[in-house]
C-alpha cells in the first residue's frame, strides 16, 4: 500500500517540472520574444516566427512592438504561401494599428495575396474580383505610395482577365448559335471594360450576332457605331465589308426580321 503514493509523487514532480519550463517561456519578456521572433523570420524559419510574434500580438497588443509584430504575422503566413490567413492578419494590422505606418505596406499585401490566388481566366474569378478591390481601395487610401504603380499595373493585369473570361464566354455562345447570350455578354464587356483591347472585338461579335438575327437596323448601328469608334484594323475592315449589305437590308423592312428568329 506504501507504493501508490510513492510513484504518485514522482510522477507529479516530473509534471510539476515540465510545465516550470513553459512557464519561464511564457514569463519571458515581449522584446526577447520579439526579436527572437525576427531572428526566426530572417532565418526563413517562418512557422517559428510565428509562435514568437502571436506571443506579442496576445500579451502586449498595445506595446511598441506590437503592431510589427502583427506586420511580421502576416508576413510569415504569406511566406509560408498561407495566403487567405495572411490577408486575415493584414486585416487585423490595420483594424487594430490603423496609425501604423505598417498599414500601407499591408494593405498592398493583402491585395497581393488575392491577386496570387487569382487564376487563370477560364476558372472561377472570384478571388480576382477581391484582388482588384483591394487594390482599389489601395490606391485611393494611399495615392502618393511607391507602391501606387504596381498596384495600378496589377489592375489593368487584372481587368484583362476579366474582359477576357467575358469575351470567351460570349464567343462561345456565339460558336453555340446562342447569339442572344452572346450579345449580353458582349454589351456587360462594353459597360465594364470598354477601355480594353477586347471591346472592339465585342462590338463585331454583335455585329455578327445582329447579322445572324436579322435584326438589320440594329446591325447597321453596330457597324457604324464600329466605324466611327474604333481604330482596330481587322474589326473596321470587316465592318466596312458588311456595312452595304446589312444598310440595304435595314433600309427594305420586307427583308427585315424580328430579334430572336432565325
Amino acid at each position: 500500500m506504501k507504493v501508490y503514493p510513492l510513484i504518485s509523487t514522482a510522477l507529479l514532480s516530473v509534471f510539476l517540472i515540465n510545465c516550470g519550463g513553459n512557464d519561464t517561456d511564457e514569463l519571458e519578456p515581449v522584446d526577447v520574444r520579439f526579436e527572437r521572433g525576427e531572428e526566426y523570420f530572417n532565418d526563413r524559419k517562418f512557422e517559428k516566427a510565428i509562435a514568437e510574434f502571436k506571443f506579442v500580438t496576445f500579451n502586449a497588443p498595445g506595446n511598441e512592438f506590437g503592431d510589427d509584430a502583427q506586420f511580421y504575422l502576416a508576413e510569415s503566413h504569406f511566406e509560408l504561401k498561407e495566403y487567405i490567413i495572411a490577408v486575415s492578419e493584414y486585416e487585423r494590422l490595420m483594424r487594430i494599428h490603423p496609425e501604423s505606418p505598417l498599414v500601407e505596406k499591408g494593405e498592398y499585401k493583402k491585395a497581393l495575396a488575392f491577386d496570387i490566388l487569382s487564376p487563370k481566366s477560364h476558372h472561377d474569378q472570384e478571388n480576382t474580383l477581391k484582388a482588384l478591390r483591394a487594390y482599389q481601395e489601395f490606391i485611393e487610401d494611399w495615392p502618393l505610395s511607391e507602391l501606387k504603380a504596381k498596384a495600378e499595373g496589377r489592375l489593368d493585369d487584372l481587368r484583362f482577365k476579366l474582359a477576357k473570361k467575358m469575351f470567351d464566354a460570349g464567343k462561345q455562345y456565339q460558336k453555340l448559335g446562342e447569339c442572344k447570350a452572346s450579345i449580353i455578354y458582349m454589351r456587360q464587356l462594353l459597360e465594364q471594360y470598354y477601355d480594353s483591347e477586347f471591346a472592339p472585338k465585342a462590338r463585331w461579335r454583335i455585329a455578327e450576332c445582329e447579322m445572324k438575327l436579322k435584326d438589320w437596323n440594329a446591325a447597321l448601328s453596330t457597324i457604324v457605331d464600329i466605324l466611327n469608334r474604333d481604330d482596330h484594323q481587322e474589326t473596321v475592315e470587316k465592318a466596312r465589308e458588311a456595312l452595304k449589305k446589312v444598310k440595304s437590308k435595314a433600309e427594305n423592312p420586307g427583308d427585315q426580321a424580328l430579334v430572336g428568329d432565325r
